[in-house]
């Protein structure tokens, strides 16, 4: 959706690369906290299966979402 809003004017490919590095950096920030207070993970794990969990999830991604272009 984001796509067809900003229609050209300033997303590109490296723009889009940046930000989900920044999302995923979030994300990943995220994930460990909630492993943290919820479970009484170690941070170290956590971060661990955070990567994991995005390494797992992304094939996926790829093989189910397409592309906006």
């Amino acid at each position: 959706m984001g796509w067809f809003v900003v229609d050209d004017r300033g997303m590109n490919q490296y723009t889009l690369g940046i930000s989900h590095l920044v999302i995923d950096i979030w994300a990943i920030v995220i994930t460990t906290i909630a492993l943290k207070r919820i479970l009484s993970v170690p941070v170290w794990f956590g971060l661990i299966l955070s990567i994991i969990g995005i390494a797992v999830s992304l094939p996926l991604a790829i093989m189910f979402m397409r592309s906006p272009i």
